[in-house]
């Protein structure tokens, strides 16, 4: 479960906000409900209908988490925004900052597996955490009727160490 590394621009996404935390995250995990609440509601359907930028290769979904300290986060469900694209005030924007990412491809059933191991392959290899937006795409791959072969990519944004002397 090597990741590849890329370079990203800055993407900027709207979306729908949940205010979630690791602790709720790690004992009865809200991201799931949220995403069939958003699917189930018709705003999932409102997100797929604004301006997208096929250069970015922004077709996919964007699943943002947002750490705002050591256990408060925000998860966005997001789309990438065309440039000068208004967006309905009950909206939250944000933006996944330009940089390096580790990018590893998991399955649904993995995911949370593959967060965990996000974080040792950056101490085994010599990564840092750059800043605290990190993500998951969803793209076509997700269409697969089988829900274990249901692919995601979740982007971890890094910096190498320097090492002490």
């Amino acid at each position: 479960m090597e990741p590849r590394i890329a370079k990203l621009d800055k993407i900027e996404c709207a979306g729908y906000l949940l205010k979630t935390s690791m602790t709720e995250v790690g004992a009865n995990n809200p991201i799931p409900a949220f995403w069939g609440e958003i699917m189930a509601d018709g705003r999932y359907q409102a997100l797929r209908n604004i301006p997208r930028t096929p250069e970015a290769g922004c077709f996919g979904d964007y699943g943002v988490c947002i750490m705002l300290n050591d256990d408060d986060m925000d998860y966005v469900i997001a789309m990438a925004l065309e440039d000068g694209v208004d967006v309905p005030s009950d909206w939250h924007r944000c933006t996944i900052p330009a940089g390096d990412y580790a990018v590893f491809e998991t399955t649904l059933p993995n995911l949370g597996n593959t967060w965990g191991y996000s974080i040792e392959w950056m101490e085994k290899n010599g990564y840092t955490i750059a800043h605290y937006v990190s993500f998951e795409y969803y793209d076509e791959r997700m269409s697969n009727p089988d829900p274990t072969q249901q692919t995601i990519d979740i982007y971890i944004p890094i910096i190498e160490r320097k090492l002490k002397k």
